[in-house]
């Protein structure tokens, strides 16, 4: 495409030199760059893109965006943009055609609950016969192609690349998790949501967004999106930063709760069990019972979520009912049940304060004799949480043990001091190998025991120093299960 077709129309953008230079791919990392490329040398958390203007150019790049003015004699064409990021976004969006208007796009956001309810969307909305797909946090999923995330959302000329093929294949509702660091560096604000849904907000990311105020504004910006382009809403009314949106923003939409008597899509009579749960639902357009494979109030909380969005789209509260009651839902790494006749050993994700407080007191609301969680916090990531958790985890369980989880370049005992230093009593052990330390919580484990192993969920590795190594809980879990077996 050339550059007079990509910059057509838009504002703010001055071009210097040819606007016929053909543009084939476009991209914001110069180790990308192909003969032909437009390189985005934006300004970042840690690197500034002009640094490699002469790696762009060995590479064959074709031009260059930037905010800056281009220097005395640069031979490429430059694009200048005070507004680089949505520039970008929008040029991307141009150059794979607008995909994002062609699939129905639910952006889902909030600190916990995004994975699960694409995944519940993904199997409500494929059993009504939609040709759905799904970003996210573990993998883009479309028609039987699978490809694993690194970030929960991709960066923007990959979004759009990954959005033109599900488009290409015939994909019509699109649920994708929308991340609160792709709203504040504008990875996904170039996009036409048609909804968006609001989880919860919950102290995380703190290292990068400074403050809760920050980070609700950054969680903000989807709804903004929204309501320019005269989308729908839905809104969990029990988080106080959820009753906050709805107060702020006039929006078309309904709001979903367990504990507020207020929500549109609320819980009424409820049964949860280990096996799943029926709960009697009230909405706006009569009650319907819910049944669902899926365990605790958390997981509740989401399949509210999910119901409002179907009512939003026109289904009836029986059809949502029977069909979330005939479909069985696995999120991997999400309260995920590994199977055994002994102990009951779940691996979930929760990585903060908060989601480890509700994945313990969903257990506790199972009646098991004993709770026992196995959980560390991640190195160069929000140190704040560190203290909170370990108060939440002592808390929640009955016995547990601090271990590392991804450390990066931290050392893992400084870290395990900051998560001990919130512990409550002494019902806790320290063992900073996380594999020994899974191994000692199945070992102490007994009949009618739960152990909850968090943190890393779906995750395949550890991040030691700069490197990733293979390591897997649920292959962890299982090794320890097999030689405690003969115990049993």
């Amino acid at each position: 495409m050339r550059l007079q077709e990509l910059l057509l129309s838009l504002s703010g953008v001055t071009l210097y030199g040819d606007p016929e230079t053909n543009v084939i791919f476009l991209t914001d990392d110069s180790r990308e760059v192909l003969p032909g490329a437009l390189f985005a040398a934006m300004t970042g958390v840690k690197e500034d893109g002009t640094r490699y203007l002469q790696q762009a150019q060995e590479r064959g790049a074709a031009a260059v965006l930037s905010h800056l003015p281009p220097p005395p004699g640069f031979p490429l064409p430059w694009i200048e943009s005070s507004r680089e990021r949505e520039t970008f976004g929008l040029l991307c969006r141009r150059f794979y055609g607008a995909p994002d208007e062609i699939l129905h796009l639910t952006g889902v956001t909030g600190t916990n609950g995004k994975t699960s309810i694409t995944y519940i969307l993904e199997a409500l909305f494929s059993a009504f016969g939609r040709r759905t797909g799904v970003v996210g946090t573990i993998e883009s999923r479309w028609g039987g192609r699978v490809e694993k995330a690194s970030l929960t959302t991709p960066p923007t000329h990959r979004l759009f690349s990954l959005l033109r093929r599900m488009a290409d294949d015939g994909v019509e509702d699109l649920f994708m998790e929308v991340s609160s660091h792709s709203m504040a560096t504008e990875r996904a604000t170039a996009l036409a949501y048609r909804e968006g849904i609001f989880t919860n907000l919950t102290g995380d990311h703190l290292d990068y967004h400074q403050n809760m105020e920050s980070y609700y504004r950054a969680k903000r910006k989807l709804f903004e999106i929204v309501k320019e382009r005269g989308g729908k809403w839905v809104v969990n009314r029990d988080d106080p930063y959820g009753r906050r949106l709805l107060g702020e923003l006039t929006l078309t939409g309904l709001s979903y709760g367990m504990e507020n008597s207020s929500a549109d899509v609320r819980a009424e009579a409820r049964n949860l069990h280990r096996q799943g749960m029926e709960v009697e639902v009230s909405t706006p357009k009569g009650p319907f019972l819910l049944k669902s494979n899926l365990i605790g109030a958390t997981n509740l909380s989401n399949l509210l979520a999910v119901t409002a969005l179907a009512l939003l789209r026109g289904y009836t509260p029986q059809e949502i009912g029977t069909r979330l009651g005939g479909v069985k839902i696995r999120i991997p790494g999400r309260m995920d049940r590994v199977e055994n006749p002994h102990t009951s050993v779940y691996i979930d994700y929760a990585h903060s304060d908060d989601s480890l407080s509700k994945a313990l007191e969903t257990l506790r609301g199972l009646n098991f004799r004993k709770i026992i969680v196995v959980f560390g916090a991640g190195g160069d990531r929000d140190k704040t949480k560190r203290p909170r958790m370990g108060k939440a985890a002592t808390e929640g369980a009955d016995e547990a043990i601090i271990t590392s989880d991804n450390p990066r370049t931290e050392d893992p005992l400084a870290i395990i001091r900051d998560v001990e230093a919130g512990a409550v009593g002494d019902g806790y052990a320290v063992i900073p190998d996380r594999r020994e330390a899974i191994r000692e919580a199945i070992r102490r484990a007994g009949p009618n025991d739960a152990v909850l192993v968090a943190g890393k969920g779906h995750e395949d590795y550890q991040i030691l120093g700069t490197q990733k190594v293979h390591f897997s809980d649920f292959e962890e879990v299982e090794r320890s299960l097999r030689e405690e077996k003969g115990r049993w």
